[in-house]
Formats: C-alpha cells, sequence, structure tokens
C-alpha cells in the first residue's frame, strides 16, 4: 500500500478529520489549491518530503501535516491545537492496526501567518509502509492427522460446524 494514501485514509475515517479539506503537496511546492478553493473555513495540508536521515528506513516519509485557519477567525487558534492532535492520534493509533508505521517528531511552537490570508501549525511525524505480517513469521508445527475421513466427519459435528456430504 501507498504510505500517502494510508495516511489519507487514516485520516478520512475519523469523523471530525473527514469535515475538514485535506491536500496533499510535495515539498518545494505550495498549497495555493487549498487557499484558492475559497471555502472559508480551516483546512489540512499534509506536505511530504523523502527522508534522507542517516539510519532512516528506505522507504520512509516525512510528513508536516498544516492545519489552516481563516485570519479572521485567530480569536480560535485553539482549534488548530484541537485539529493537530486529532491527527496526531488517528496516525499513531490508526498506524498501530493498519500498513503504516508513523512516528511524531513534533510540533510547530508558533501559530504563523500564511500567505493565504490564513494562521497556521503544524505536526511533523515519519511515516514508513509497514512489511506484511506474514514475513518473518514462522508456521506452526501440526502434527499430521492421524485418524480417518469417518473421524474428521465426527469431529465436525462434536464441534457444531457445519457439514456437507457429497
Amino acid at each position: 500500500m501507498d504510505v500517502r494514501s494510508g495516511v489519507f485514509d487514516l485520516i478520512v475515517q475519523d469523523v471530525v478529520l473527514r469535515a475538514v479539506r485535506v491536500t496533499h503537496t510535495d515539498c518545494g511546492r505550495t498549497g495555493h489549491a487549498a487557499a484558492r478553493s475559497g471555502f472559508g473555513t480551516c483546512f489540512l495540508v499534509l506536505e511530504w518530503a523523502r527522508n534522507d536521515q542517516a539510519g532512516a528506513p528506505a522507504d520512509s516519509q516525512l510528513l508536516t501535516v498544516w492545519a489552516h485557519l481563516p485570519r479572521q477567525r485567530s480569536s480560535e487558534r485553539l482549534f488548530l491545537d484541537f485539529l493537530l492532535q486529532r491527527v496526531r492520534a488517528v496516525l499513531l493509533t490508526g498506524a498501530a492496526d493498519g500498513s503504516i508505521t508513523s512516528a511524531y517528531r513534533g510540533m510547530s511552537r508558533d501559530v504563523v501567518a500564511s500567505s493565504f490570508d490564513t494562521i497556521s501549525a503544524s505536526n511533523r511525524f515519519q511515516v514508513t509502509a509497514r512489511q506484511p505480517r506474514h514475513e518473518g513469521m514462522t508456521l506452526l508445527r501440526l502434527a499430521p492427522w492421524a485418524g480417518t475421513d469417518r473421524d474428521a466427519i465426527r469431529f465436525g459435528a462434536l464441534s457444531g460446524a457445519a457439514q456437507t456430504l457429497n
């Protein structure tokens, strides 16, 4: 599974974050598409960059999640913190059950004014595709069946399993 799709799926599965517009950008590009939409409410921008840090897994990416709020609503800046805490909870909890692994790397200390006529704050994560669970696991060593076919049918009846005989 693509790491970006996994993160997006986790975000849209959350009932609160689903109501917020989400835009993906690559590092170095701007999120003007989100700002130009003119919907006048808060939105999230997911900014992706390759993780070139020493010792980082080869397929890991750095994700910066920017929460934006219109400048005229700057008195509601606590809502930015709420959104970012929600994203953090979703990524860290959801990653435990899914196909990605995420590690929290911190948040911006201050709310900043952006060129989109918004104020914004951010969280940073390291996100990696999780290896399939079956790799590296040992197979169960079961003893071969010593009974007959008739025993298998009787055992199935005792266990309540549905049976069909042809």
